[in-house]
Protein backbone atom coordinates (compact mmCIF):
# COMPACT_ATOMS: atom_id res chain seq x y z
CA UNK A 1 0.00 0.00 0.00
CA UNK A 2 1.52 3.47 -1.27
CA UNK A 3 2.78 5.44 1.83
CA UNK A 4 -0.21 8.07 1.16
CA UNK A 5 -2.73 6.12 1.26
CA UNK A 6 -1.58 4.45 4.52
CA UNK A 7 -1.56 8.03 5.75
CA UNK A 8 -5.12 8.38 4.82
CA UNK A 9 -6.53 5.75 6.29
CA UNK A 10 -4.43 6.46 9.30
CA UNK A 11 -6.54 10.12 9.26
CA UNK A 12 -9.63 8.45 8.59
CA UNK A 13 -9.09 6.34 11.35
CA UNK A 14 -8.64 8.77 13.85
CA UNK A 15 -11.42 10.97 12.48
CA UNK A 16 -13.53 8.32 13.45
CA UNK A 17 -12.38 8.02 16.67
CA UNK A 18 -12.91 11.33 17.44
CA UNK A 19 -16.35 11.24 15.69
CA UNK A 20 -17.36 8.29 17.80
CA UNK A 21 -16.09 10.28 21.01
CA UNK A 22 -18.14 13.74 19.93
CA UNK A 23 -21.26 11.02 19.95
CA UNK A 24 -20.87 10.36 22.99
CA UNK A 25 -21.23 14.57 23.87
CA UNK A 26 -24.24 16.73 24.01
CA UNK A 27 -24.62 20.02 23.66
CA UNK A 28 -24.42 22.58 27.15
CA UNK A 29 -25.01 25.70 27.58
CA UNK A 30 -26.23 27.71 30.66
CA UNK A 31 -27.88 26.11 33.34
CA UNK A 32 -26.75 22.28 31.97
CA UNK A 33 -25.09 20.75 34.96
CA UNK A 34 -23.42 17.36 35.34
CA UNK A 35 -20.36 15.04 34.33
CA UNK A 36 -19.83 16.92 30.73
CA UNK A 37 -19.97 20.26 32.35
CA UNK A 38 -17.28 18.96 34.85
CA UNK A 39 -15.28 18.16 31.99
CA UNK A 40 -15.80 21.27 30.40
CA UNK A 41 -14.76 23.17 33.46
CA UNK A 42 -11.31 21.19 33.38
CA UNK A 43 -10.29 21.95 30.42
CA UNK A 44 -11.27 25.60 30.49
CA UNK A 45 -9.22 25.92 33.63
CA UNK A 46 -5.97 24.14 31.58
CA UNK A 47 -6.61 26.59 29.06
CA UNK A 48 -6.29 29.61 31.95
CA UNK A 49 -10.09 30.13 31.12
CA UNK A 50 -11.89 29.52 34.15
CA UNK A 51 -11.46 30.44 37.41
CA UNK A 52 -14.38 28.73 39.16
CA UNK A 53 -14.94 25.78 41.41
CA UNK A 54 -15.03 22.40 39.35
CA UNK A 55 -18.41 22.04 40.24
CA UNK A 56 -20.15 20.57 36.68
CA UNK A 57 -23.08 23.87 37.12
CA UNK A 58 -22.72 25.57 33.97
CA UNK A 59 -22.92 29.18 35.47
CA UNK A 60 -21.83 32.77 34.56
CA UNK A 61 -18.23 32.07 35.01
CA UNK A 62 -18.43 28.72 33.06
CA UNK A 63 -20.10 30.49 30.06
CA UNK A 64 -17.48 33.42 30.11
CA UNK A 65 -14.62 30.50 30.09
CA UNK A 66 -16.68 29.57 26.86
CA UNK A 67 -17.19 32.53 25.09
CA UNK A 68 -13.12 33.82 25.97
CA UNK A 69 -12.16 30.55 24.00
CA UNK A 70 -14.43 30.75 21.54
CA UNK A 71 -13.18 34.16 20.62
CA UNK A 72 -9.42 33.02 20.80
CA UNK A 73 -10.13 30.17 18.26
CA UNK A 74 -12.14 32.57 15.87
CA UNK A 75 -15.62 30.48 16.76
CA UNK A 76 -18.99 31.89 16.95
CA UNK A 77 -19.04 33.53 20.41
CA UNK A 78 -22.20 32.31 21.79
CA UNK A 79 -21.06 30.65 24.68
CA UNK A 80 -23.07 27.50 23.80
CA UNK A 81 -20.33 24.38 23.75
CA UNK A 82 -22.04 22.29 20.98
CA UNK A 83 -20.37 20.67 18.48
CA UNK A 84 -17.49 22.81 17.04
CA UNK A 85 -16.46 23.97 20.35
CA UNK A 86 -16.56 20.48 21.56
CA UNK A 87 -14.36 19.54 18.19
CA UNK A 88 -11.97 22.64 19.49
CA UNK A 89 -11.21 21.86 22.77
CA UNK A 90 -10.75 18.11 22.28
CA UNK A 91 -9.32 17.95 19.30
CA UNK A 92 -7.93 20.69 18.00
CA UNK A 93 -9.82 20.78 14.86
CA UNK A 94 -13.05 21.70 13.06
CA UNK A 95 -16.39 18.96 12.73
CA UNK A 96 -18.68 21.07 10.72
CA UNK A 97 -22.67 21.15 12.17
CA UNK A 98 -23.81 18.87 8.89
CA UNK A 99 -22.39 16.30 10.68
CA UNK A 100 -24.71 15.65 13.51
CA UNK A 101 -21.87 14.37 15.80
CA UNK A 102 -23.11 15.05 19.20
CA UNK A 103 -25.28 12.81 20.92
CA UNK A 104 -29.44 14.21 21.23
CA UNK A 105 -30.47 13.15 24.78
CA UNK A 106 -33.92 14.13 24.07
CA UNK A 107 -36.13 10.98 22.84
CA UNK A 108 -37.36 12.26 19.15
CA UNK A 109 -35.91 14.45 16.70
CA UNK A 110 -35.54 18.09 17.33
CA UNK A 111 -35.36 21.38 14.72
CA UNK A 112 -32.80 23.83 15.46
CA UNK A 113 -33.12 22.83 19.25
CA UNK A 114 -37.28 22.50 19.20
CA UNK A 115 -39.63 19.86 18.75
CA UNK A 116 -41.23 19.55 15.38
CA UNK A 117 -43.82 16.22 16.02
CA UNK A 118 -47.02 17.20 15.43
CA UNK A 119 -49.28 17.20 18.60
CA UNK A 120 -51.28 13.77 19.44
CA UNK A 121 -54.80 14.73 19.62
CA UNK A 122 -55.32 12.70 23.04
CA UNK A 123 -54.22 15.10 25.95
CA UNK A 124 -53.81 11.77 28.13
CA UNK A 125 -51.68 9.78 26.00
CA UNK A 126 -48.28 8.42 27.03
CA UNK A 127 -46.57 9.85 24.27
CA UNK A 128 -45.40 13.21 25.44
CA UNK A 129 -46.85 15.99 22.73
CA UNK A 130 -44.16 18.04 20.94
CA UNK A 131 -44.99 21.42 19.37
CA UNK A 132 -42.68 25.36 18.83
CA UNK A 133 -42.08 25.67 22.52
CA UNK A 134 -41.20 29.98 22.37
CA UNK A 135 -39.27 30.65 25.33
CA UNK A 136 -37.96 27.90 26.29
CA UNK A 137 -34.54 27.76 26.96
CA UNK A 138 -32.51 25.60 24.07
CA UNK A 139 -30.79 23.69 26.83
CA UNK A 140 -34.33 22.59 27.93
CA UNK A 141 -35.95 21.88 24.98
CA UNK A 142 -34.16 19.55 23.57
CA UNK A 143 -35.32 17.24 26.20
CA UNK A 144 -38.82 17.61 25.91
CA UNK A 145 -41.58 19.13 28.29
CA UNK A 146 -41.63 16.79 31.19
CA UNK A 147 -39.04 14.65 29.51
CA UNK A 148 -35.85 16.49 31.15
CA UNK A 149 -33.70 14.18 33.42
CA UNK A 150 -32.64 15.17 37.31
CA UNK A 151 -28.57 16.08 35.83
CA UNK A 152 -30.44 18.85 33.37
CA UNK A 153 -32.36 20.11 37.13
CA UNK A 154 -31.01 21.86 40.38
CA UNK A 155 -32.41 21.20 43.63
CA UNK A 156 -33.91 24.17 45.48
CA UNK A 157 -32.84 22.59 48.53
CA UNK A 158 -36.63 21.42 49.91
CA UNK A 159 -37.38 17.80 49.39
CA UNK A 160 -37.08 16.41 45.89
CA UNK A 161 -37.84 19.56 44.06
CA UNK A 162 -36.03 21.15 41.23
CA UNK A 163 -35.69 23.45 38.70
CA UNK A 164 -34.18 24.95 35.72
CA UNK A 165 -30.49 26.49 37.50
CA UNK A 166 -31.28 29.72 37.01
CA UNK A 167 -34.71 29.66 38.20
CA UNK A 168 -33.80 27.36 41.21
CA UNK A 169 -31.34 30.02 42.42
CA UNK A 170 -33.47 33.39 41.76
CA UNK A 171 -35.99 30.84 44.01
CA UNK A 172 -33.68 30.04 46.61
CA UNK A 173 -32.33 34.28 46.41
CA UNK A 174 -36.04 34.76 47.15
CA UNK A 175 -37.17 32.33 49.92
CA UNK A 176 -33.95 33.49 51.86
CA UNK A 177 -34.91 37.62 51.26
CA UNK A 178 -38.77 36.71 52.04
CA UNK A 179 -37.73 34.86 55.10
CA UNK A 180 -35.23 38.13 56.40
CA UNK A 181 -38.40 39.86 55.96
CA UNK A 182 -40.61 37.64 58.35
CA UNK A 183 -42.51 35.73 55.50
CA UNK A 184 -42.10 32.23 54.98
CA UNK A 185 -42.20 30.87 51.47
CA UNK A 186 -43.47 26.94 50.95
CA UNK A 187 -43.45 25.20 48.19
CA UNK A 188 -45.70 22.14 47.14
CA UNK A 189 -44.65 21.59 43.47
CA UNK A 190 -42.02 22.30 40.89
CA UNK A 191 -40.90 20.28 38.31
CA UNK A 192 -43.48 17.91 36.87
CA UNK A 193 -42.69 14.75 34.55
CA UNK A 194 -45.24 14.14 31.92
CA UNK A 195 -46.69 11.29 33.55
CA UNK A 196 -46.88 13.39 36.35
CA UNK A 197 -48.65 16.01 34.32
CA UNK A 198 -51.05 13.51 32.50
CA UNK A 199 -51.88 12.13 36.23
CA UNK A 200 -52.54 15.39 37.39
CA UNK A 201 -54.83 15.70 34.28
CA UNK A 202 -56.96 12.66 35.22
CA UNK A 203 -57.43 13.71 38.71
CA UNK A 204 -58.24 17.57 38.41
CA UNK A 205 -59.29 18.08 34.46
CA UNK A 206 -58.11 20.32 32.53
CA UNK A 207 -57.79 23.81 32.78
CA UNK A 208 -59.29 24.52 29.55
CA UNK A 209 -62.60 22.34 30.67
CA UNK A 210 -62.59 24.13 33.93
CA UNK A 211 -60.30 21.94 35.87
CA UNK A 212 -57.20 22.91 37.30
CA UNK A 213 -54.67 20.84 34.93
CA UNK A 214 -52.73 22.28 31.99
CA UNK A 215 -52.60 19.89 28.93
CA UNK A 216 -49.89 17.08 29.65
CA UNK A 217 -46.48 19.03 27.22
CA UNK A 218 -47.71 22.01 27.64
CA UNK A 219 -47.14 22.47 31.39
CA UNK A 220 -44.20 24.76 32.73
CA UNK A 221 -43.73 22.54 35.13
CA UNK A 222 -42.55 20.34 32.41
CA UNK A 223 -39.74 22.69 31.52
CA UNK A 224 -39.02 23.10 35.21
CA UNK A 225 -40.10 27.24 34.76
CA UNK A 226 -42.49 26.96 37.58
CA UNK A 227 -43.64 26.20 41.02
CA UNK A 228 -46.57 25.65 43.28
CA UNK A 229 -46.35 28.07 46.66
CA UNK A 230 -47.96 27.25 49.36
CA UNK A 231 -48.41 31.28 50.54
CA UNK A 232 -49.95 31.83 53.90
CA UNK A 233 -50.41 35.07 55.86
CA UNK A 234 -49.03 38.04 54.44
CA UNK A 235 -46.67 35.96 52.19
CA UNK A 236 -49.12 36.49 48.79
CA UNK A 237 -48.88 39.86 49.22
CA UNK A 238 -45.22 39.84 49.31
CA UNK A 239 -44.73 37.78 46.30
CA UNK A 240 -47.30 40.32 44.27
CA UNK A 241 -45.18 42.99 45.75
CA UNK A 242 -41.65 41.21 45.23
CA UNK A 243 -42.01 37.85 43.18
CA UNK A 244 -40.95 39.94 39.67
CA UNK A 245 -37.46 40.93 41.06
CA UNK A 246 -36.42 37.30 41.42
CA UNK A 247 -38.42 36.89 37.68
CA UNK A 248 -41.50 35.00 39.46
CA UNK A 249 -44.49 36.19 38.13
CA UNK A 250 -48.13 35.14 38.95
CA UNK A 251 -49.77 34.12 35.38
CA UNK A 252 -53.08 32.11 36.34
CA UNK A 253 -55.72 33.91 37.50
CA UNK A 254 -57.67 31.12 38.62
CA UNK A 255 -54.38 29.93 40.59
CA UNK A 256 -52.66 32.59 42.60
CA UNK A 257 -50.10 29.42 44.25
CA UNK A 258 -48.92 28.73 40.57
CA UNK A 259 -45.70 31.21 39.68
CA UNK A 260 -43.80 31.12 36.37
CA UNK A 261 -40.11 32.00 36.18
CA UNK A 262 -39.28 34.74 33.48
CA UNK A 263 -36.05 36.40 34.25
CA UNK A 264 -35.62 39.17 35.50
Amino acid sequence: MAVTAVARNQTSSIRNNQAQTLKGLHKLSYGSSGAEVTKLQKLLKTRGLYKGPIDGKFGPLTRNGVRAYQKQKGLVVDGVVGQQTWGSLLFGQSFPPGFNMLARPQLHSVSDGFDSHPRPSNPYSSAPPTGSFNGVPPELAQYGNGRIPASALTPIGVGSHRLWAPAAEAYKRMVADAARDGVNIGITDSYRSYDQQVDLARRKGLYSQGGLAATPGKSKHGWGLAVDLDLKGNAQAWMRANGPKYGFHETVSREPWHWEFKGV
